[in-house]
């Protein structure tokens, strides 16, 4: 079910399957989100739980057992409920049940809530335990902007912005996405806040930054339209695109990925530690300016 929500400055259209976002549009009709391409990557903006990357052998360990699970987790491809809506704010749910119990042995409720305030869409997600054991995740977005976002355009009419003073950090990351356990490295802007984006930047793949300051803003020097992007409670960005594809994927997660070819044990893995009958909320938002 496609659920529409808008204001005077934006249109947005929310999938209940997996809470997906599938279109950001403002009042001149320009689409900012991905519309998915089969040729290059078929999704949106999906939701990443309980883990935000593939894992070594798809796989962890808990307590003894192993346990297989997809790449980004399950919740992508969950049907969920409407819990309430209003003209400019939906809050959607799902919780466990005997499949996920079979890749993720945890009782929980995941909850989503999308809200329109002007030009921003803001993306709430709160995890509850229910279970009586501590519970284990992390949570990602997932969202891909088309850029360029004027037909003229390329992806090189780009730049990425930071706020003032933050020195990202590039984490050192295989192909596929799992720490290396290299080296972090300070990722080399063009100025003192941005760098410009080409394809060669990805040819080893993604690139995950740390210490960006919470903000990322997509700006052109050649077209008006921009793109920013906050987080709270995430303080990892990964950006990814495929070879030739215009979009850009960026994407705020809460922790950091496994370490390449080391049996996952999902207590070192550095993820949230939620105590029975707790919750966590954490969020991002996308400003079309």
């Amino acid at each position: 079910m496609i659920i529409i929500l808008e204001n005077e400055y934006l249109t947005c259209e929310v999938n209940s399957f997996g809470g997906e976002i599938m279109s950001v549009r403002d009042i001149t009709g320009t689409e900012y989100i991905w519309q998915g391409d089969p040729e290059h990557w078929e999704g949106h903006a999906p939701n990443c739980f309980p883990f935000e990357t593939e894992l070594t052998d798809s796989s962890y360990v808990y307590e003894g057992r192993r346990y297989e699970i997809a790449s980004h987790g399950f919740m992508r491809k969950m049907r969920m409920k409407v819990d309430a809506l209003t003209g400019e704010s939906l809050v959607l749910s799902a919780s466990d049940n005997k499949d996920t119990r079979l890749s993720y042995p945890f009782h929980f409720i995941f909850k989503i809530e999308y809200r329109l305030t002007g030009r921003t869409l803001t993306v709430t997600y709160t995890v509850a335990n229910l279970g009586t054991d501590p519970m284990f995740f992390s949570i990602a977005g997932h969202p891909g902007f088309n850029l360029p976002l004027e037909r003229a355009g390329s992806l090189e009419d780009y730049r990425l912005r930071f706020p003032e003073g933050m020195k990202p950090r590039r984490i050192a990351t295989t192909e596929g996405g799992l720490l290396t356990g290299g080296n972090d490295e300070e990722f080399a802007l063009d100025d003192d806040t941005s760098f410009a984006l080409r394809e060669s930047i990805f040819e080893d793949g993604s690139v995950l930054l740390s210490d960006t300051g919470g903000v990322v803003a997509v700006e052109s020097d050649s077209f008006d339209r921009s793109i920013v992007i906050s987080f709270v409670k995430m303080p990892y960005v990964c950006l990814w695109k495929r070879k030739g594809a215009d979009f850009l994927c960026i994407e705020p997660w809460t922790s950091l990925p496994p370490m390449a070819e080391r049996d996952q044990e999902l207590e070192d893995m550095g993820l949230i530690y939620l105590r029975d009958g707790m919750d966590y909320s954490t969020s991002y938002s996308i400003s079309c300016l």
